[in-house]
């Protein structure tokens, strides 16, 4: 079976300002990129972006003005998460197969559903946190 992936692009409406505690280099826009979206600085830009081929991101001072260019995009259709098969932003539960893409196996688990659901909450927090994002 042969699966298309489609990778997560946030609506302009789920992106977070940054807490107040947080220290912003800049405001930068990630249109094409590994993940895209709004970032505060420059080492989760270079994760998202480096390595790909067409990656596009700009920087801005304010929020107001990284908000307008993503939401302005967003609403052109330019923004494109591109994530490399198997790389850190690759959907966990999608692997490659003799060159088709198909849904990983299921790992039996002695879990129950409901505690699958809030481990995939709590990864995926724990990815938010790694790039700016909670």
């Amino acid at each position: 079976m042969c699966t298309s992936v489609v990778p997560p692009i946030p609506h302009p409406n789920e992106l977070l300002v940054p807490h107040p505690d947080e220290d912003p280099d800049a405001y930068w826009i990630i249109m094409v990129g590994q993940e895209v979206g709004i970032f505060f600085h420059w080492v989760d830009v270079a994760e998202c972006t480096l390595g790909i081929s067409g990656a596009v991101q700009v920087r801005k001072e304010t929020w107001a003005d990284a908000l307008c260019i993503y939401t302005r995009k967003y609403n052109e259709g330019a923004v494109e998460a591109r994530p490399r098969v198997g790389g850190h932003f690759w959907p966990s539960h999608i692997h490659e197969t003799g060159g088709s893409l198909a849904p990983a196996s299921p790992t039996p688990s002695s879990s129950s559903s409901k505690d699958s659901i809030w481990t995939h909450v709590e990864d995926l927090l724990a990815h938010m946190s790694q790039v700016g994002l909670s």
